[in-house]
């Protein structure tokens, strides 16, 4: 019986070890950034089999809001061109 109580603690402290070192990569190895703000991202064609669309670029403004590890948002083309 006592033997069986030792092991037990002993898996009890184990897992309560490893919930810290999860706990502490998650907090400063591998943090998440923080994506919350405008963007501007700009998209060219080098190469296409079609013509028209032949070096094209479009330019978007994106809007971000990011709570936690929910990322909501809206954009609109700002510049399409050739």
């Amino acid at each position: 019986m006592c033997k069986f109580l030792m092991n037990v603690s002993a898996t009890i402290v184990e897992g309560l070890d490893l919930t810290f070192i999860l706990f502490l990569l998650n907090e400063y190895a591998f943090r998440k950034k923080n994506l919350s703000g405008e963007w501007n991202t700009k998209i060219t064609t080098e190469k296409t089999s079609r013509n028209p669309y032949r070096n094209l670029s479009i330019e978007f403004k994106i809007h971000l809001i990011q709570k936690g590890y929910e990322l909501v948002g809206s954009g609109e083309k700002i510049k399409g061109y050739c």
